[in-house]
Protein backbone atom coordinates (compact mmCIF):
# COMPACT_ATOMS: atom_id res chain seq x y z
CA UNK A 1 0.00 0.00 0.00
CA UNK A 2 3.02 2.21 0.58
CA UNK A 3 3.16 2.73 -3.72
CA UNK A 4 -0.49 4.71 -3.08
CA UNK A 5 1.52 7.28 -1.31
CA UNK A 6 2.16 9.43 -4.19
CA UNK A 7 -1.75 9.28 -5.35
CA UNK A 8 -3.09 9.52 -1.95
CA UNK A 9 -0.83 12.85 -1.35
CA UNK A 10 -2.03 14.08 -4.85
CA UNK A 11 -5.57 13.76 -4.12
CA UNK A 12 -5.34 15.71 -0.30
CA UNK A 13 -3.11 18.44 -2.53
CA UNK A 14 -5.61 18.80 -4.94
CA UNK A 15 -8.68 19.06 -2.51
CA UNK A 16 -6.91 20.96 0.12
CA UNK A 17 -4.50 22.96 -1.88
CA UNK A 18 -1.83 22.97 1.02
CA UNK A 19 1.26 21.37 0.81
CA UNK A 20 1.14 20.99 4.85
CA UNK A 21 -2.66 19.83 4.81
CA UNK A 22 -2.03 17.34 2.24
CA UNK A 23 0.67 15.98 3.99
CA UNK A 24 -1.22 16.33 7.17
CA UNK A 25 -4.35 13.99 5.38
CA UNK A 26 -2.49 11.63 4.19
CA UNK A 27 -0.68 10.39 6.75
CA UNK A 28 -4.10 10.89 8.88
CA UNK A 29 -5.45 8.27 5.88
CA UNK A 30 -2.62 5.97 5.96
CA UNK A 31 -2.87 5.82 9.74
CA UNK A 32 -6.29 5.14 9.60
CA UNK A 33 -6.24 2.77 6.81
CA UNK A 34 -3.36 1.08 8.85
CA UNK A 35 -5.79 0.72 12.10
CA UNK A 36 -8.89 -0.69 10.00
CA UNK A 37 -7.00 -3.46 8.10
CA UNK A 38 -8.53 -5.97 9.73
CA UNK A 39 -11.73 -4.74 9.10
CA UNK A 40 -11.27 -4.26 5.42
CA UNK A 41 -13.91 -6.77 3.66
CA UNK A 42 -12.36 -7.05 0.08
CA UNK A 43 -15.91 -5.33 -1.43
CA UNK A 44 -13.64 -2.89 -2.86
CA UNK A 45 -9.79 -2.64 -4.54
CA UNK A 46 -7.34 -2.01 -1.58
CA UNK A 47 -6.80 1.52 -3.18
CA UNK A 48 -10.00 2.55 -3.87
CA UNK A 49 -10.63 1.93 0.06
CA UNK A 50 -8.08 3.87 0.57
CA UNK A 51 -8.71 6.87 -1.58
CA UNK A 52 -12.28 6.86 0.35
CA UNK A 53 -10.55 7.07 3.85
CA UNK A 54 -8.42 9.63 2.18
CA UNK A 55 -11.08 11.64 0.38
CA UNK A 56 -13.43 11.33 3.97
CA UNK A 57 -10.38 13.04 5.89
CA UNK A 58 -9.74 15.73 3.37
CA UNK A 59 -13.52 16.58 3.86
CA UNK A 60 -13.17 16.75 7.40
CA UNK A 61 -10.34 19.22 7.03
CA UNK A 62 -12.31 21.38 4.46
CA UNK A 63 -13.65 23.87 7.38
CA UNK A 64 -9.92 24.57 7.84
CA UNK A 65 -8.20 25.22 4.80
CA UNK A 66 -9.56 27.99 2.74
CA UNK A 67 -7.58 27.31 -0.49
CA UNK A 68 -8.15 24.82 -3.48
CA UNK A 69 -5.78 23.34 -5.01
CA UNK A 70 -6.63 21.72 -8.23
CA UNK A 71 -5.43 23.95 -10.50
CA UNK A 72 -2.31 23.05 -9.02
CA UNK A 73 -2.04 20.70 -11.49
CA UNK A 74 -2.84 22.52 -14.58
CA UNK A 75 0.26 24.34 -15.35
CA UNK A 76 -0.48 23.77 -18.89
CA UNK A 77 -2.44 27.01 -19.90
CA UNK A 78 -1.29 28.76 -22.58
CA UNK A 79 -2.16 32.13 -23.69
CA UNK A 80 -3.33 33.16 -27.60
CA UNK A 81 -0.78 32.13 -29.60
CA UNK A 82 0.63 28.83 -27.13
CA UNK A 83 2.76 31.25 -25.82
CA UNK A 84 2.98 32.76 -22.04
CA UNK A 85 5.26 34.14 -19.51
CA UNK A 86 5.65 31.97 -16.64
CA UNK A 87 4.20 35.38 -15.07
CA UNK A 88 1.17 34.62 -16.95
CA UNK A 89 0.71 30.88 -16.34
CA UNK A 90 1.09 32.02 -12.55
CA UNK A 91 -1.84 34.52 -12.75
CA UNK A 92 -4.46 32.30 -14.57
CA UNK A 93 -3.42 29.18 -11.85
CA UNK A 94 -4.50 31.43 -9.31
CA UNK A 95 -7.80 32.53 -11.28
CA UNK A 96 -8.84 29.37 -12.05
CA UNK A 97 -8.18 28.34 -8.47
CA UNK A 98 -10.22 31.06 -7.16
CA UNK A 99 -12.48 29.69 -9.31
CA UNK A 100 -12.63 26.28 -8.23
CA UNK A 101 -12.89 27.62 -5.05
CA UNK A 102 -16.32 28.83 -5.05
CA UNK A 103 -17.30 25.23 -6.41
CA UNK A 104 -19.16 23.18 -3.95
CA UNK A 105 -17.24 20.36 -1.98
CA UNK A 106 -18.89 17.23 -3.71
CA UNK A 107 -18.45 19.39 -7.44
CA UNK A 108 -14.35 20.32 -6.46
CA UNK A 109 -13.80 16.38 -5.76
CA UNK A 110 -15.38 15.05 -8.67
CA UNK A 111 -13.22 17.70 -10.69
CA UNK A 112 -9.90 17.00 -9.27
CA UNK A 113 -10.58 12.78 -8.70
CA UNK A 114 -11.09 12.61 -12.17
CA UNK A 115 -8.90 15.11 -13.88
CA UNK A 116 -5.55 15.16 -11.28
CA UNK A 117 -5.73 11.70 -10.30
CA UNK A 118 -6.59 9.78 -13.45
CA UNK A 119 -10.06 7.80 -11.69
CA UNK A 120 -11.54 5.96 -14.55
CA UNK A 121 -15.47 6.36 -13.80
CA UNK A 122 -15.93 3.23 -12.19
CA UNK A 123 -13.69 3.81 -9.94
CA UNK A 124 -15.31 7.43 -9.24
CA UNK A 125 -18.27 5.16 -8.27
CA UNK A 126 -16.53 2.52 -6.36
CA UNK A 127 -15.01 5.35 -4.72
CA UNK A 128 -18.22 7.72 -3.96
CA UNK A 129 -20.62 4.93 -3.56
CA UNK A 130 -22.97 5.78 -6.53
CA UNK A 131 -23.55 4.43 -10.01
CA UNK A 132 -21.96 5.28 -13.03
CA UNK A 133 -24.27 7.60 -14.47
CA UNK A 134 -24.49 9.23 -11.69
CA UNK A 135 -20.67 10.08 -11.68
CA UNK A 136 -21.09 11.29 -15.20
CA UNK A 137 -23.69 13.62 -14.47
CA UNK A 138 -21.42 15.23 -11.57
CA UNK A 139 -18.84 15.43 -13.85
CA UNK A 140 -20.93 17.26 -16.33
CA UNK A 141 -22.49 19.44 -13.89
CA UNK A 142 -19.15 20.39 -12.57
CA UNK A 143 -17.68 21.19 -15.41
CA UNK A 144 -20.65 23.34 -15.88
CA UNK A 145 -20.20 25.72 -13.03
CA UNK A 146 -17.07 26.05 -13.52
CA UNK A 147 -17.45 27.02 -16.45
CA UNK A 148 -19.88 29.54 -15.75
CA UNK A 149 -17.76 30.64 -13.14
CA UNK A 150 -15.28 31.87 -15.28
CA UNK A 151 -16.96 32.83 -17.92
CA UNK A 152 -18.98 35.60 -15.84
CA UNK A 153 -15.88 36.43 -13.28
CA UNK A 154 -12.66 35.80 -15.53
CA UNK A 155 -13.47 36.59 -19.10
CA UNK A 156 -10.06 37.26 -19.80
CA UNK A 157 -9.36 33.52 -18.96
CA UNK A 158 -11.32 32.27 -22.10
CA UNK A 159 -10.78 34.76 -24.25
Amino acid sequence: MQQSWPRVYRLCLGLLGDPAAAEEASQQAFYQAWQAWDGFEGRSRADTWLYRIALNVCRRSYGRTSACGLADGMDSVEGPGGESTQLERSERQERVRRALGRLPEPQREVLSLFYLDGLSGKDLADLLDCPLGTVWSRLHHARQALEDIIRNEFEDLIA
